[in-house]
């Protein structure tokens, strides 16, 4: 797939490095379903042309600890 640009204005991208991205986040958030409440990447940044991926910021949310004595 690729992003074809909104009016023209950016050129046409590759999307693959953004779907292998969210595959992942997707997997590591199942593996770790047990301990993660939430998961905010913003903003995430693809390159024009080549469709590098760039996260800027990410916030993970810990879920609360059910095996307290």
């Amino acid at each position: 797939a690729r992003l074809a640009g909104y009016r023209n204005l950016m050129p046409v991208t590759p999307l693959v490095e953004l779907a292998d991205t969210m595959v992942r986040l997707s997997w590591f958030a199942g593996d770790m379903s047990d301990l993660i409440a939430a998961c905010d990447l913003n903003p995430v940044i693809v390159a024009p042309h080549t469709g590098e991926v760039t996260i800027v910021d990410a916030r993970v949310l810990l879920s609360p600890r059910t095996d307290a004595i």
